[in-house]
């Protein structure tokens, strides 16, 4: 449906209740405007257009309007002012409006009487606007994300979308909110009694997935929202409204999150929405670790280490962390299988939670080597495609080195998801102490990077 055939539609609805409808193109109404003017009876014209209830305005911002016709066109709006409705159609946001008239500060001055006690459809999204005119909440069919100001649509025509705006609007588009919510809701507290009431489940799961994208610990979400608009918009705050929910809330939803594994059910969630969508998972696995570092220090209250994590070796280099253990579909890079353990633990010990069983091919590194029996027994149709591993005493030949580059083609796609999960997450560094707390984490990142790298599949199919 279109803005003109919706415009319509509201017309014949308000003539069938017996209302006076006038139905006009911009265009056309600046000029009888402008020759009104021209004969000296413009006052004339303004009264014949405050008579009725509704008039309809068409196609603003098609063609320029030069400065008297923004001049003739804001007298209307004021003679209508808590007069009568308008409804106006427009190709152009509201912060390109003072290109359209040609002069930013009548643009303000339009905008200012049309936006109070209004309402606006953008895209199929709508928008309500209360009594005060600096600013407007959005209706519950909203998503949050497309909350705005009255300052972000008339002051700052001159603003451009940054990198972290387009990011968040594709994945605002792809995360399917309404089914992680219906997994978090069964545990998530009532409003009962007295007391303040919970915030909203969406609200803190956008402002939880926030923290996995930028790598935000509590504090720091909470003044990162202060900070940052476009964060705002995203998790559905107007500060002229409510307050950012306090770093205290966040940790007890995190915690939450933590106490029921509600992580695990959430990357689970992802990976039937992905597979409803048609990116599924198909027959071939490739298997690899990656270290995910911990602090060292012992300067802390306990004087200690964090006694779930450990130390290993990797080349002439120590590591202490933990290791997040993944299994990634061949073909369309998504995890579908995820464990996590002590950086000591052997890759290859991970291998049988990696399979899921209706492999025809299984690819890794050096490091699963001799695994062909645990391949076997978990995924009895598939053959090894492992890299072969020198010795100390015997050396790969030409061959092997070959097979081992062939293979490399393929194993190598895995290292797209930890550059994700690494580089553009930045979760190189583990945040909490503990195991079961880290794991939790590792599971909602891994959902979030399957919704990352199948993004543009699923916004093309949009």
């Amino acid at each position: 449906m279109g803005k003109t055939h919706l415009a319509v539609a509201l017309g014949m609805t308000a003539c069938e209740q017996g209302r006076r409808v006038l139905f006009t193109t911009a265009m056309g109404l600046i000029a009888s405007l402008g020759k009104a003017l021209a004969e000296n009876r413009l006052d004339e014209k303004l009264k014949l257009l405050t008579h009725p209830h509704l008039l309809i305005i068409d196609e603003i911002g098609y063609i320029p309007i030069d400065r008297q016709g923004a001049n003739l066109f804001f007298q209307l709006v004021s003679r209508r002012y808590e007069r009568g409705a308008i409804i106006l159609t427009s190709n152009q946001s509201l912060g390109a409006w003072g290109e359209v008239f040609g002069d930013p500060v009548i643009a303000t001055a339009i905008l200012d009487r049309l936006l109070h006690h209004s309402i606006t459809v953008k895209e199929g999204l709508i928008y309500s606007f209360p009594d005060s005119c600096y600013g407007w909440r959005s209706t519950k069919w909203e998503p949050a994300m497309k909350q705005q100001t009255f300052a972000d649509a008339s002051f700052e025509p001159y603003r451009k979308s940054t990198r972290r705006e387009r990011f968040l609007d594709e994945m605002n588009r792809v995360v399917p909110w309404a089914d992680l919510v219906a997994a978090i809701e069964p545990r998530y507290p009532k409003a009962e009694g007295p007391g303040r009431p919970p915030v909203g489940i969406e609200r803190m799961l956008r402002l939880h997935c926030l923290q996995q994208w930028f790598n935000l610990s509590d504090p720091a979400v909470e003044e990162a929202l202060y900070d940052s608009r476009a964060m705002r918009q995203f998790v559905g705050i107007d500060l002229g409204r409510e307050p950012v929910p306090d770093e205290t809330t966040i940790c007890k939803f995190r915690h939450l999150l933590e106490a029921h594994e509600l992580g695990k059910q959430l990357f689970t969630r992802i990976g039937t929405y992905l597979a409803g969508q048609g990116v599924t998972v198909r027959r071939g696995t490739i298997v690899d670790a990656t270290i995910i570092s911990a602090p060292s220090s012992t300067k802390n209250r306990q004087k200690a280490r964090d006694p779930e994590m450990r130390q290993t070796k990797k080349g002439n280099q120590w590591y202490f962390g933990m290791k997040a253990h993944v299994g990634v579909d061949s073909r369309a890079k998504l995890i579908h299988s995820v464990a996590a353990t002590a950086a000591n633990v052997h890759d290859s010990q991970a291998l049988p939670e990696l399979l899921h069983g209706n492999e025809t091919r299984v690819w890794g590194d050096a490091a699963y080597s001799g695994q062909r029996e645990v391949i076997r027994q978990q995924a009895p149709d598939a053959k090894s495609f492992l890299q072969a591993k020198a010795h100390r005493h015997r050396s790969l030949s030409e061959v092997e080195r070959a097979r081992n580059r062939t293979k490399s083609k393929v194993r190598a796609k895995i290292e797209h998801v930890f550059g994700v999960m690494k580089r553009v997450f930045g979760w190189t560094k583990v945040r909490y102490r503990g195991l079961v707390k880290n794991t939790n984490w590792l599971f909602v990142t891994c959902g979030l990077t399957n919704l990352y790298l199948a993004r543009r599949r699923l916004l093309a199919g949009t």
